[in-house]
């Protein structure tokens, strides 16, 4: 199962962008039959489909076409990226 979650972040020049990330949950089936979901890969991009990459050093998202960074303060992903 997939889900995306979009959220606001700053361009290293101060422009107001929006990421996208995309959330994979794999499915586990419990001994009761119910099904279980857990957290896998993060995907990240920007709103033209660019793909970005996460460094968990400095906190910051790095387009991988071009220089852009971005940060973000935005709870809910960066509680994802704790996990």
């Amino acid at each position: 199962m997939f889900e995306a979650y979009e959220f606001p972040a700053t361009s290293q020049h101060g422009e107001s962008v929006t990421l996208i990330a995309f959330l994979q949950f794999n499915t586990n089936i419990q001994a009761n039959g119910e099904a279980a979901y857990r957290l896998g890969p993060i995907h990240f991009s920007t709103m033209d489909g660019r793909p970005v990459d996460y460094h968990c050093l400095s906190g910051q998202f790095f387009c991988r076409e071009g220089c852009e960074t971005f940060t973000t303060d935005d709870e809910v992903v960066v509680n994802l990226l704790k996990l």
